[in-house]
């Protein structure tokens, strides 16, 4: 697995070096400045220069002020049933090529409650969720009536992302952190733990899911 250092410049100051597997670049960038509230929206960049290791964006005001966290996040519009859940959780598995050939490796995907739509890999988990995110920004989508899985452990910074990009549900195989679950039962997003098969606990917001 390829690992490379990468400068993300925002309005000619640094704000952040990933360390990454250098593809979906463009995505990383733009999931990361959103989701973490740095900007707050695509409409807000004016030019995006991306060259071997350097992110260069520069936005149409300078002095950006970060978007206010989300208060009101809706309800998945279709409850998941278990069995729902269990399909999602295999097809994420099995399109974790990159995993499979390394075992060093995280995913990350955006589903509309029955599909995956947008699925990432990367070394570090926070970017592999940014690279996901991105790719539905860049398609002009949004984290509304979305479900985001992860393989990895849901702390409080995945957590906020899904704030940010009002994102209902998160899924990972793995359990969360006691400050993400605090985060989740205050903005009213459901998490969903230790998916495997039809077992899985939900920590939060019971009533979006159908019972098993």
């Amino acid at each position: 697995v390829i690992e490379q250092n990468i400068d993300l410049i925002l309005n000619n100051q640094k704000i952040n070096v990933f360390s990454t597997i250098p593809s979906q670049i463009k995505e990383l960038s733009i999931g990361f400045i959103i989701s973490n509230n740095l900007i707050a929206s695509l409409n807000e960049i004016k030019e995006i220069e991306i060259s071997n290791k350097t992110v260069i964006l520069s936005t149409y005001t300078e002095n950006i002020k970060p978007a206010q966290l989300n208060t009101n996040i809706q309800k998945i519009n279709t409850p998941l049933s278990s069995d729902l859940i269990s399909q999602l959780m295999r097809n994420f598995k099995e399109k974790a090529l990159l995993f499979k050939d390394t075992s060093v490796s995280h995913s990350a995907a955006l589903c509309n409650g029955q599909n995956i739509l947008y699925f990432s890999e990367d070394i570090n988990r926070l970017n592999a969720i940014d690279k996901a995110i991105g790719s539905a920004i860049l398609n002009n989508d949004s984290g509304k009536d979305k479900v985001l899985i992860t393989s990895g452990k849901i702390d409080k910074k995945t957590v906020e992302k899904a704030v940010n990009m009002s994102i209902p549900v998160i899924i990972s195989r793995t359990g969360p952190t006691d400050q993400a679950y605090c985060l989740a039962q205050n903005k009213n997003i459901t998490i969903i733990g230790f998916a495997r098969n039809k077992v899985f606990n939900i920590y939060n917001n019971e009533s979006c899911i159908k019972a098993p």
